[in-house]
């Protein structure tokens, strides 16, 4: 799958990448929303995960604006987590929510579920 993980923090994601790498999927870093509206305009992606707490936009509205938009399953990824903080997440349209830091089978387990429903489309 092609992957675009959006986090501000260059710092935040490289475990993350490690992990979706060795999951043998392709990752695209996204620092904004304006970068991750720009890949979304020159490539396609099979999922998207953001990290919630963006500088320039809140994360729940930029799955409102963008996953409706391309229709592209969002993995919410944020840390620290509330189960209120996960409800508002799945509310507003996210496919999941993952918490900081990432567990590898959860994860895994996501990705999976995500390649099935986009295979079958």
């Amino acid at each position: 799958m092609r992957i675009l993980l959006l986090d501000s923090r260059p710092e935040a994601d490289g475990l993350m990448k490690t992990l979706i790498t060795h999951m043998h999927h392709q990752v695209t870093l996204a620092r904004s929303i304006e970068q991750t509206l720009a890949f979304l305009a020159m490539q396609t992606f099979d999922c998207i995960i953001c990290d919630l707490p963006m500088a320039e936009e809140e994360g729940c509205g930029f799955v409102k604006k963008v996953a409706t938009a391309y229709d592209i399953p969002c993995i919410a990824h944020t840390t620290p987590v509330t189960e209120l903080d996960r409800q508002t997440a799945l509310e507003a349209g996210y496919f999941d929510f993952l918490p900081k830091p990432v567990d590898y089978l959860q994860l895994k387990e996501t990705l999976d579920r995500i390649s099935e429903i986009t295979n079958n489309a």
